[in-house]
């Protein structure tokens, strides 16, 4: 009879000390628990700045509205580790995008209401033949032709997103554009030449999409190569590469 009640002293012994130490487990190595949130945050709070409590529930509550069902794996010093390093991440990334969109504003005006000639035409075409290798023909547009061309046709770009071209100081096709990157302008055009299909409006076709990847832009040249991506006809890998004078 003694053993047995002494089995059963040291059992609860045994489990007052758990209790106990369950007790004294500092918060912020508690994990997580929704039904308890209310509760824990307010002893939370008590070992964290005001701004880090509002940190931390403001990515608790952003998790729970997504449906994050992991947050129950993480203690609440984990879970502020992750609020913070994603609040540093989300400004590294709107101080990128603000650069970025500085960038773009110079170089927009840098590009718009100037007339824009084309000095240097090249069409590279990758070398079919011989899958492996990076060779590629390059062709140019003759230089009669070219010069021809430059002086009777000219490109305007404007800051409301839309350009024209002119023949001989004449509107002759109009197209939308937009910087996608500091670098990067995408167009949409017009059809420029007659087709077979240019009266027929096929259902669900865009109109020729291109995108014209930067090399040079400054106040007297702009210089760039250029990839049609979007076509009545399948996309090709043909690369043009243009050499524009503001004229």
């Amino acid at each position: 009879m003694k053993t047995y009640i002494n089995f059963l002293m040291k059992k609860a012994i045994f489990i007052v000390m758990i209790l106990s130490l369950i007790s004294c487990t500092p918060i912020l190595e508690k994990k997580y628990d929704e039904t308890l949130q209310e509760e824990d945050l307010v002893e939370v709070a008590k070992q964290i700045s005001p701004e880090e409590l509002q940190l931390l529930k403001e990515y608790i509550l952003e998790k729970n509205e997504k449906g994050d069902v992991y947050l129950k794996i993480y203690t609440y010093q984990e879970l502020l580790n992750m609020a913070k390093y994603a609040k540093i991440a989300e400004e590294k990334h709107r101080q990128a995008e603000e650069e970025k969109q500085k960038i773009i504003k110079e170089n927009t005006e840098l590009l718009c209401n100037k007339k824009w000639k084309t000095i240097q035409h090249e069409f590279i075409v990758p070398d079919y033949a011989d899958e492996s290798s990076d060779s590629a023909y390059v062709f140019s547009v003759n230089e009669k032709v070219l010069t021809a061309m430059a002086d009777a046709r000219r490109k305007i770009y404007s800051s409301d997103g839309t350009y024209k071209t002119l023949l001989r100081n004449k509107e002759s096709s109009t197209g939308t554009w937009e910087f996608t990157d500091t670098d990067r302008i995408v167009e949409t055009r017009p059809e420029e030449s007659p087709s077979l299909y240019s009266n027929v409006r096929i259902r669900g076709m865009k109109e020729p999409t291109y995108i014209l990847d930067i090399i040079q832009l400054d106040k007297d040249a702009l210089s760039y190569t250029e990839k049609q991506v979007s076509t009545y006809a399948p996309t090709h890998n043909m690369v043009t590469y243009i050499v524009m004078v503001a004229n």
